[in-house]
């Protein structure tokens, strides 16, 4: 897939994050909510930002933002010194609000695009089950799947090209539990190479990712096939090449045993873990 821009250039995509200082909340209402919203609005107007996706908590926010002119810096400072000028006068208080700048991952190609997506919506997971995440109000979710009518500064056209515009078919992708989901990796693209690295590391065995054969038990090749796909590394059919298949229909036959097997063997689980932590490090460690 083609490379999306860098940091500022033009058309540049953007996960962007902060939370409070010493993980204090930074939304003690509705209110607090609703006026960080209407900021989103301004700085749509004023910094010619798009917003894509958001979710606000209690004491952090994630958005993900394309920047057509560039600006991302300009436009996340007015928006946190705005915000914690509200907060501390509403609060009767003084001194910073945040933890310090926020922190922003570059988006380079659609599939890292439609997973950081999805990761932004399922992160009000921890305050109400997957089947209600619609119904959560500070988030875009509920907008995405026809809950709501979407607010004039929130674009939702780009996310939904991949699902054909269907509200039902970009719902059922968010809601979806999948063994992944467990630890945190917010938006950070896997390539095909590092995740083979991975798991012949992680199993022991340069090579076995790599081996097929009938009848032949192989733990690591299945946990590849599998984390392959629920980490979105390639299409299907790329996919197929990469591991040898004939179609990208075997791709998702073997990557659902393959999810079967993780759940029912420790062994396995034990080894998707440590793929998952070499692939990405502090992320999953929650820093």
């Amino acid at each position: 897939m083609p490379r999306l821009p860098r940091p500022d250039e033009p058309g540049g995509w953007h996960h962007v994050m902060n939370r409070g200082a010493d993980r204090q909340d930074i939304f003690g209402s509705g209110a607090d909510f609703a006026r960080f919203e209407s900021l989103l609005a301004e700085t749509v107007d004023e910094h010619h930002i798009e917003v894509h996706a958001y979710c606000l908590m209690t004491n952090h926010f994630h958005l993900l933002l394309h920047c057509p002119d560039g600006g991302l810096s300009h436009a996340m400072q007015a928006i946190q010194r705005q915000y914690t000028q509200w907060y501390n006068s509403i609060y009767q208080r003084d001194g910073a609000l945040y933890r310090g700048r926020f922190r922003s991952v570059t988006i380079e190609d659609d599939r890292q695009l439609t997973t950081v997506g999805r990761y932004i919506h399922r992160n009000a997971i921890v305050l109400v089950p997957a089947r209600s995440l619609s119904a959560y109000r500070w988030s875009s979710f509920g907008v995405y799947c026809a809950r709501r009518s979407a607010p004039p500064w929130l674009t939702t056209t780009r996310l939904e090209a991949d699902f054909a515009g269907s509200s039902a078919e970009y719902r059922a992708f968010v809601e979806q539990e999948l063994p992944s989901d467990d630890p945190v990796a917010p938006g950070v693209s896997v390539s095909f190479a590092s995740l083979m690295e991975a798991v012949s590391a992680a199993f022991g065995d340069p090579d076995t990712a790599q081996r097929a054969g009938r009848g032949v038990s192989n733990p690591a090749r299945l946990t590849a096939i599998a984390l392959a796909v629920e980490l979105r590394v390639d299409g299907t059919e790329e996919l197929a090449r990469h591991f040898g298949l004939r179609n990208p229909g075997s791709v998702r036959t073997l990557a659902r045993r393959g999810r079967v097997a993780i759940a029912a063997d420790p062994g396995m689980a034990a080894g998707r873990r440590r793929v998952l932590d070499m692939l990405y490090g502090e992320l999953l460690r929650g820093a």
